[in-house]
C-alpha cells in the first residue's frame, strides 16, 4: 500500500487503496498524548497498567499490546531482554484495519 514519511512528526501514513488514510505508525520522538499521557514513554508494564486503568480491553503478545477499541498497537521487539524500554512504534489505525 502507499506510505508516507515525516520525520518532522516522527510517523509513517499508511494509506489505503482508495488514498484515504487507514493507519499512522509513529516512532521515536513522536509525542502521542491520550489523557494526559504521553503513549510513546510507556514500557510493556506501564502500557498494560494504563489500558487497564481506562478499562479498555487489549491483547497481549510476546512483543506487543494490541487495543481494538481505541485502534492502537504498541510495538517492543526486545520486550524478552529489555523489558524497560519504551515503544519502538506506536501504530494507530482505522477499524478494520487490524484483523
Amino acid at each position: 500500500w502507499p506510505l508516507d514519511q515525516f520525520d518532522v512528526s516522527s510517523c509513517f501514513i499508511n494509506y489505503d487503496k482508495n488514498g484515504k488514510i487507514e493507519a499512522v505508525e509513529f516512532y521515536e520522538g513522536a509525542e502521542v498524548i491520550y489523557f494526559g499521557k504521553n503513549l510513546m514513554t510507556l514500557n510493556f508494564s506501564e502500557a498494560k497498567a494504563f489500558l487497564s486503568s481506562l478499562k479498555l480491553a487489549f491483547k497481549e503478545h510476546d512483543d506487543s499490546l494490541l487495543c481494538h477499541v481505541l485502534g492502537i498497537n504498541f510495538y517492543y521487539p526486545s520486550l524478552d531482554d529489555e523489558p524497560n524500554n519504551m515503544p519502538e512504534t506506536l501504530l494507530t489505525f482505522k477499524q478494520g484495519h487490524w484483523g
